[in-house]
């Protein structure tokens, strides 16, 4: 109860708006998806897919590695990011009224992109030029690339009508639990699904095409007030919040009624 006349008291003595942040954790659907300490990584046989979710609103950007000794064939569209109420081919790139994240201007360049998936880029493998703009890449043996897709889920909105005020639990980083909501999800919620296919070959015709589909769930969202978003910069979208990782992202910057 304490705590509840806590969070009413925000609203009502507060001299002006109060902004909240939602943390959204995410989990695989899919089986052959391993989660690291850091991300998520598709492990095949030929190529293996590195994803990073890490942005405001989120942006499903990711590395497509070929692990094989012989170039892969990627059809862009017929590779597609999909949720609920999007399925968008990555090809062509630039559209009206698309659902485009704003990942490009977060990493503007090929180093910023290196940065971001250095520790998984493996030992003698190369870069490769393929434009985005190009609907099949040929990626070479023993070679990646990086791409920057679609917002995740986009304009959601993580409803706490149904929620009871609690504590978010205290975390590395913080100095003490404070006032929040914490809503739980589950695989099978098909509305906080998302995820993206690849299809590739080694053929260019496409003959022994092959299809990857990986899935993701919405787990946990914690919803909480912008002040205890501590550390976040989003000029550089700072890795330095106690709640980053590339398994999550966030919205920010939200009055209440976007999400009551």
């Amino acid at each position: 109860m304490k705590l509840l006349f806590s969070l009413l008291g925000l609203f009502v003595f507060s001299a002006g708006p109060v902004y909240y942040t939602q943390v959204v954790y995410t989990a695989p659907v899919t089986s052959d998806i391993i989660k690291t300490d850091d991300l998520y990584r598709y492990k095949g046989d030929s190529l293996d897919i590195i994803y990073t979710f890490w942005a405001d609103g989120g942006a499903m950007a990711f590395m497509v590695l070929n692990k094989s000794n012989t170039p892969l064939y990627i059809d862009w569209t017929k590779s597609a990011y999909a949720d609920k109420k999007v399925t968008e081919s990555y090809y062509p790139v630039y559209r009206n009224g698309t659902n485009l994240s704003e990942v490009a201007d977060i990493y503007k360049t090929p180093a910023d992109w290196y940065k971001l998936f250095n520790p998984y880029i493996l030992s003698g493998y190369e870069g490769s030029n393929a434009l985005a703009e190009e609907p099949v890449t040929l990626l070479p043996a023993k070679s990646y690339l990086f791409r920057g897709c679609y917002k995740i889920l986009p304009e959601t909105r993580f409803s706490v009508k149904k929620l009871k005020p609690q504590n978010i639990p205290l975390i590395s980083g913080m100095r003490e639990s404070f006032p929040g909501w914490i809503m739980q999800g589950d695989s099978a919620n098909v509305a906080l699904g998302f995820g993206n296919t690849i299809t590739y070959a080694t053929q260019k015709d496409f003959s022994d095409a092959k299809i990857v589909n990986n899935r993701f769930y919405v787990w946990q969202v914690l919803t909480f007030e912008d002040a205890y978003f501590d550390n976040y910069n989003k000029d550089n979208n700072s890795v330095n919040c106690p709640y980053h990782s590339d398994k999550r992202y966030f919205i920010s910057h939200l009055k209440i009624s976007d999400f009551d």
